[in-house]
């Protein structure tokens, strides 16, 4: 009987003290659940950064990676929410930017200058999918190079009934010392110089006729302006050239910047389609007067010819009869008279005909014309009287235009 009340005694008093831990320990345990709410399950490491070089600032581009706690070891790639995120990132010295997000990766994109160091700070708060925050704050460093040399021509043909002294203009930075070469494109390998890749400019289809070297005043990483005269290749008369432009280093090394092409020629043509037939105008790029006895020849991509004729003394026209229906298909018409040399590839001429075009007349519809406005571009320097002209064609669609269908207007 004693030994029972003690047994209970016991059990009372251990019964009390379980309860009496558990009401002490309960508002900590809820404490405990409360903070591992609040600890994000992901979080953002920030990576290296990056300059990428635009046309005059940088972009930065910033790595980033997502942790998952209950996977330490692994990491995904990171997408920050772009709308919010400026917030979160300090640039000294200070820059207006806007972030772009991206896979693992996003990036800054603002004025960001040519060699010029820059803090990039980015503040615990800033968040990508997935839940995820960055928790800490870093702080990065990244200096941005120079802007690599560059040289852009301000046209990529000219058309010049004679040269005057006409000039190719361009832009370059960084650029010091060059070399300017001189390819003519001879009339048969006109075909594979039009079908190959024209800014390489291979030495199977082009030879160098005359090369000389120019000297830039750089700017530090400012862009300058300057020319090139065509005075050097006056002397091979009328043709096709193209003008490479490489730079020149100190260890005799040659790094291609840019090219442009050049047909001096005295031959402008008009075609114009009729069935399967093709009508074809030749006329002066001086002055649009009447330019008979031209020898047009069609070829196609394979440089074989598939139809010819010869503009007459009568309104300098021709037809290419049944053109049009040949199993092998046109690709340009080559334009001669003497030693003049021109051409005309359809694919440069091919008019779009499409409802979505708002605000384009579709050509041939009925009584409007397909109207063109040709002028002399300022990108030809050396033209004593630049003339701007307008050329109406096709005014009135009819079913055989033996007539030359454009009118010139000063």
């Amino acid at each position: 009987m004693i030994k029972t009340r003690f047994y209970n005694i016991v059990f009372f008093v251990y019964a009390l003290a379980l309860i009496s831990f558990s009401m002490i320990t309960m508002p900590n345990t809820a404490f405990s659940q409360h903070e591992t709410k609040n600890v994000p399950s992901s979080s953002i490491d920030i990576g290296n950064i990056e300059a990428q070089e635009g046309s005059d600032f940088f972009t930065l581009e910033v790595r980033c990676f997502i942790r998952f706690r209950e996977r330490s070891s692994e990491a995904e790639s990171c997408d920050v929410l772009a709308a919010e995120a400026a917030e979160y990132i300090q640039v000294e010295p200070k820059v207006e930017f806007q972030v772009v997000a991206g896979s693992s990766r996003f990036r800054l994109v603002g004025a960001f200058a040519p060699r010029t160091t820059y803090s990039i700070t980015f503040l615990p708060g800033l968040r990508a999918e997935h839940q995820a925050v960055l928790t800490t704050r870093v702080a990065k460093t990244i200096q941005t190079p120079g802007l690599k040399p560059t040289l852009r021509f301000l046209g990529r043909a000219r058309y010049v009934p004679r040269l005057q002294g006409a000039v190719l203009p361009f832009e370059a930075r960084n650029v010091e010392h060059l070399r300017v070469s001189f390819r003519q494109v001879f009339p048969q390998n006109l075909i594979f110089w039009l079908t190959k890749n024209q800014e390489e400019t291979p030495t199977d289809v082009a030879e160098e006729v005359a090369h000389t070297e120019l000297r830039l005043q750089r700017k530090g990483e400012e862009k300058i302006s300057s020319h090139i005269s065509l005075d050097t290749i006056e002397k091979f008369g009328q043709g096709v050239f193209q003008v490479i432009v490489e730079r020149l280093d100190n260890t005799d090394g040659h790094t291609r910047l840019d090219s442009a092409t050049v047909v001096i020629t005295d031959i402008a043509a008009v075609a114009k389609q009729d069935g399967d037939d093709l009508y074809v105008w030749t006329r002066s790029a001086v002055d649009m007067r009447a330019r008979p006895g031209v020898q047009v020849q069609a070829r196609t991509y394979n440089n074989r010819a598939i139809a010819s004729c010869t503009t007459s003394d009568d309104d300098a026209g021709c037809v290419l009869k049944g053109l049009l229906r040949q199993s092998q298909k046109p690709y340009a018409l080559i334009l001669t008279a003497g030693h003049d040399l021109s051409y005309l590839r359809f694919s440069d001429v091919e008019i779009v005909d499409e409802r979505v075009h708002a605000g384009l007349r579709p050509y041939a519809e009925a009584g409007v014309a397909l109207e063109a406005y040709v002028y002399a571009s300022r990108g030809v320097y050396g033209l004593e009287k630049p003339s701007i002209w307008g050329l109406w064609c096709g005014r009135r669609p009819t079913r055989r235009p033996r007539e030359y269908p454009c009118s010139g207007r000063f």
